[in-house]
């Protein structure tokens, strides 16, 4: 195992270490077994005239970042050092950090370091600074920025160090692996900050997170406890309603570094059979407990399943057609609701909207809208589900290709005469600017012709208490002509954006 030691020069005091001055080496004390390991030490001078050692802490799983501070204003060794602190950077195998590196800015401090994914074999160097004038603690410390090195397996980068040039400028030393060994390199800065680039507000960062074969459809994302992404989707392995499987993603790392294909962690959750993982909607809990809703296009079922609990997959509303668009959330004791869609793309006219929960005991069902009666409408109300403080539903769908629709419950609300339905009769063209709900919708803006609403989206604004809605409006001009499928459906040959 690893342990932090050190050894003082012997000859004069002016000779920086060398393999002829050095005395005996003196351990610290810190790293006294396989699962209680030190590596990679950093000292600074704090402003009360001690000294903060950070290490790499490694519990023989993953590593993460520590410090102890001295007792005295002697550096460090193993009679004067406090007790052992964890910065709470590093949680599992696919997030072990280590090699800290601390260099004072203005207003505070950066913390570099380095991380590894033990899954892609890919280590990168990241930074991350004080959010006040303190050295870098668990209590300080701002969002994961990336430095744009360390890619791949073949393009790994580890044990950062920062000096300043003469002319004021950084250069950043570093060990770097290109697939055969390890090397140390260095690069500069262009100007006179420190190396690392100033995060940008509100620009899109398009990554791939996986690549393999038809991958991508039915997919839903969000954010776990500790800010880490996961996303659920449908991988297609032959033609749609043959042969498909769930798929889980996850990058644990954070923030930028979540902008690099490396970073990301992909997961097959049901290959079990069929054509498994269209509409994909997934909810987390407090504790991290992932719940995955999906749709099996083979049995046409709507299906639950609960990622880190040893439970199996369950059938929610067996039956043909059942848990198309559907929406997943889970209740203050993590008691799962979901509503969805009855959907039969041919005979139309037993189409419905249906809303599901679980009570601790048993799952309750109740249709609380039946769709539109017009056979010659592809119907498709892409739900979305949302609960109140006291896990009250409240539905968002789509309806007539060119309405919303809004549907709420507030007790017994698995009997269908508790839900109020409103038809929003109109929409705001930019919905970034506006917090909408069923009271304050104005008129309908169309830019023009052949516009059409979809994909709604219904969130609550904490501050308010009131709803949210997101949706996308598509506007065009048909260019090449209309025409119509067998349905009745008009449709443009060749569409142009405005």
């Amino acid at each position: 195992y690893y342990q932090l030691a050190y050894k003082d020069t012997t000859g004069m005091m002016s000779e920086p270490p060398s393999s002829t001055n050095l005395g005996a080496q003196n351990l610290l004390g810190v790293g006294s077994s396989t699962v209680n390991q030190a590596m990679k030490p950093k000292i600074i001078l704090l402003s009360s005239g001690r000294y903060r050692l950070y290490y790499g802490y490694h519990n023989n799983t993953y590593s993460q970042l520590a410090y102890r501070d001295t007792t005295d204003t002697e550096p460090p060794s193993a009679s004067n050092l406090g007790p052992e602190n964890l910065l709470n950077i590093g949680n599992s195998t696919f997030y072990s950090v280590s090699g800290p590196e601390v260099v004072a800015r203005p207003g505070g401090y950066r913390l570099y370091y380095h991380g590894s994914n033990a899954q892609s074999g890919t280590s990168f160097l990241a930074y991350r600074d004080t959010t006040n004038l303190n050295p870098p603690d668990a209590a300080n410390l701002g969002d994961e920025q990336g430095l744009g090195l360390g890619t791949s397996s073949s393009d790994s980068a580890e044990d950062p160090r920062v000096i300043q040039l003469s002319d004021g400028r950084y250069r950043l030393y570093y060990s770097w692996y290109q697939g055969s060994y390890w090397q140390v390199v260095y690069a500069e800065t262009s100007d006179t900050n420190l190396p690392g680039s100033t995060p940008t507000c509100c620009g899109w960062s398009v990554i791939t997170v996986d690549s393999g074969g038809d991958v991508g459809a039915f997919s839903s994302i969000g954010l776990d406890p500790s800010g880490s992404f996961f996303i659920s989707y449908y991988y297609s392995a032959g033609a749609y309603g043959s042969v498909g499987y769930l798929k889980y993603a996850t990058c644990d790392s954070g923030g930028p570094l979540c902008r690099s294909t490396g970073y990301w962690n992909i997961f097959t959750l049901d290959a079990t059979g069929g054509d498994r993982g269209w509409f994909t909607s997934a909810s987390i809990t407090a504790s991290g407990i992932v719940y995955i809703g999906y749709y099996n296009a083979s049995t046409k079922d709507l299906l639950l399943g609960v990622l880190q609990l040893f439970m199996p997959t369950v059938a929610i509303d067996p039956g043909a057609n059942i848990g198309r668009f559907h929406s997943l959330k889970l209740d203050p004791n993590n008691y799962p609701h979901i509503g969805y869609a009855v959907y039969d793309p041919v005979n139309r006219l037993n189409n419905a909207i249906r809303y599901g929960y679980w009570d601790g005991s048993t799952w309750n069902k109740v249709t609380i809208d039946s769709a539109p009666t017009d056979n010659t409408i592809d119907w498709q109300p892409h739900i979305s589900l949302a609960l109140d403080s006291a896990g009250k539903p409240r539905l968002l769908y789509a309806w007539n290709r060119s309405q919303l629709k809004y549907a709420s419950c507030d007790t017994a609300c698995n009997n269908a005469s508790n839900w109020t339905k409103t038809t929003l009769t109109g929409v705001s063209p930019d919905p970034f600017t506006l917090a909408p709900y069923n009271g304050n919708i104005g008129a309908q803006q169309d830019l023009l012709s052949g516009a059409e609403n979809g994909g709604p989206e219904i969130v609550q604004v904490p501050s308010s208490g009131r709803y949210r809605i997101y949706y996308h409006r598509y506007f065009t001009n048909c260019t090449g002509g209309w025409v119509t499928d067998v349905y009745g459906v008009s449709s443009c040959l060749a569409w142009s954006s405005p």
